[in-house]
């Protein structure tokens, strides 16, 4: 159990922020306390009857895993009486509508359904949305939550990379935040004032260096940054491992991508061979009628030969995957491992295992390493293709290398020579869309 003493001095800041004001853009990176400050918060304004009932808006696994465990760890939060509102309809009336439930946690798909069920009768005060950069023009519940978000006297929105893709995404997190009384509440005229188009059919917008000051100053008094601590950790070694592909392999990837060139590539066309290249690079390809090509199996021969080292030191490994055929790779070659992100239930005792430390390998994607996952039972990872998002390549290392975790962290990036995997690893910020990166790699084989 945690002493709410244990809090940091920034997040006590960030709590008192919250409480003074009636809306906070509380910016973290993960792992730095941002669910443990927004709760501490909600707890002091519920005593306080400055609110009477918490609405939680979080990703589907957050909702189960971190807040019900923020909730349980900390000895001042203990007193909150916290449900959580996901599953069948009826199991969600009954976690909104229990009287005794003053902290009630949503997932974003529900989000529209909670709209149109409770309408401004929601009888909610206080809101908290957890990675609200997952709010977005007619994505989750934004339409609804635009006519209902001043029904919340207070409003906390929380997430780690406030402008991962472009400082366009401040719009809709901002709106959360206030309602568009700082930005606007027409995302055209804020995207007009501020910034220029680089490409207006794919709706790419680019700030105006000169607008960057006045941006920030627009929402300086509304945004707390939790402090880094990264400097607490153990330290973090990443590793870039080549691989070289075999003959047959090589040649469907030379072929592939001479076609690329000969064909040209459309923005709507580069994600599709983007995924080929990548198929090919880790030694096999998906085929148009649904058949798997199998070519080469050196990731999966280089990742054998790590995980026997690791395993020797009595490191568990988790092996992050992009594709089927990478899962059932990694099935039959560790058949002791298991895989996260199947269904809740199962992954439950999954991740009970992994916790215990029961299992010596565990299959992870990147879209099922949701923020705030704690893996920290193990600290070895093995990448079998490189992440094109840096964002993303951040969050599911920070599965492992984040507090609680106690050893080094050792992080194995397996990269097929001379292929797109090298482009990939070698973009410093790793943005960017499909189209851009495939286009760079494209660029320089016409060169040569």
């Amino acid at each position: 159990m945690k002493n709410p003493e244990l809090l940091s001095t920034g997040q006590q800041d960030a709590i008192t922020h919250i409480y003074e004001n009636d809306g906070a853009y509380l910016i973290g990176q993960m792992g730095s306390g941002k669910s443990v400050t927004a709760l501490t918060a909600a707890s002091e304004l519920l005593a306080a009857g400055v609110v009477r009932r918490v609405l939680i808006v979080a990703p589907l696994r957050v909702c189960n895993d971190v807040w019900r465990q923020e909730h349980n760890s900390w000895s001042h939060l203990r007193h909150l009486n916290v449900s959580i509102a996901t599953g069948a309809e009826k199991a969600r009336i009954n976690a909104i509508g229990g009287a005794d439930f003053n902290v009630v946690v949503i997932n974003f798909e529900n989000l529209v359904w909670f709209f149109k069920r409770y309408g401004a009768d929601h009888n909610f005060d206080m809101l908290v949305i957890d990675e609200v950069t997952k709010i977005k023009a007619g994505g989750a519940g934004f339409k609804a939550m635009r006519k209902h978000i001043k029904d919340f006297l207070v409003r906390v929105v929380m997430t780690g990379t406030p402008v991962a893709e472009s400082w366009a995404d401040l719009f809709y997190c901002m709106f959360a935040c206030d309602g568009g009384a700082r930005l606007g509440r027409n995302k055209q005229t804020f995207l007009m004032k501020y910034f220029y188009s680089t490409d207006y059919e794919q709706r790419k917008w680019d700030i105006r260096p000169e607008c960057i000051n006045a941006l920030t100053a627009l929402i300086s008094d509304v945004v707390v940054v939790l402090p880094d601590y990264t400097d607490e950790l153990p330290a973090l070694l990443e590793q870039t491992v080549y691989v070289h592909l075999n003959e047959r392999a090589r040649e469907y990837y030379d072929i592939f991508e001479a076609d690329s060139v000969t064909d040209g590539v459309t923005a709507d066309s580069a994600a599709i061979q983007v995924g080929k290249l990548q198929q090919i690079a880790s030694g096999f390809v998906y085929t148009d009628d649904g058949r798997t090509v199998t070519l080469c199996d050196s990731k999966l021969v280089r990742a054998g030969t790590i995980s026997h080292v690791e395993q020797a030191q009595g490191r568990a490994v988790v092996y992050v995957y992009q594709y089927r055929e990478e899962l059932e790779r990694l099935a039959r070659a560790f058949p002791l491992g298991r895989q996260l992100g199947v269904s809740g239930a199962d992954d439950a005792a999954t991740l009970a295992l992994w916790r215990a430390g029961a299992l010596p390998a565990l299959f992870l994607h990147p879209k099922s390493a949701g923020h705030g996952l704690d893996l920290t039972t193990g600290a070895t990872m093995i990448i079998l293709s490189p992440i094109w998002s840096r964002d993303l390549m951040r969050q599911v290392i920070a599965r492992i290398w984040r507090r609680n975790q106690s050893r080094e962290c050792r992080v194995y990036v397996l990269c097929a020579r001379d292929t797109l995997d090298t482009e990939i690893v070698s973009r410093e910020a790793g943005k960017g869309t499909h189209h851009e990166l495939l286009m760079s790699r494209l660029s320089a084989k016409r060169r040569h």
